[in-house]
């Protein structure tokens, strides 16, 4: 396996460096270093800055959220059905990866 990562992205280890399991640094000047360094200095440095303040996150109307609550006939509301409904009705999907799977029904999620 760690030969075929080798060819992949021919990189200059013998047999043996990879059966010591040698860690393998490019040089100060490649490509790859440079690459690492603009990338580092685009997100503001080596330790991540997080947000101070973010716009306020719009939800989906109360009828539409929590009609289910209302006519669930004694059952929960599925945390996956949750999800759905923020996902599809708010502004969530501008800020976040949806991954909540739904197998066999049709988006938006109707409750």
């Amino acid at each position: 396996m760690l030969e075929s990562i080798r060819d992949t992205f021919e990189l200059p280890l013998t047999r043996q460096d990879l059966t010591e399991l040698r860690f393998y640094r490019p040089a100060e000047n490649s490509r790859e270093v440079a690459y690492l360094r603009e990338r580092r200095a685009q997100l503001g440095g080596a330790i991540p800055a997080g947000r101070r303040e973010s716009p306020p996150i719009s939800a989906p109307s109360i009828r539409r959220y929590a009609g289910f609550a209302l006519e669930a006939n004694g059952q929960e509301m599925s945390i996956t059905v949750c999800a759905g409904i923020l996902v599809t009705e708010s502004s969530w999907p501008t800020r976040s990866i949806a991954t909540v799977p739904i197998p066999n029904r049709p988006a938006p999620w109707t409750c």
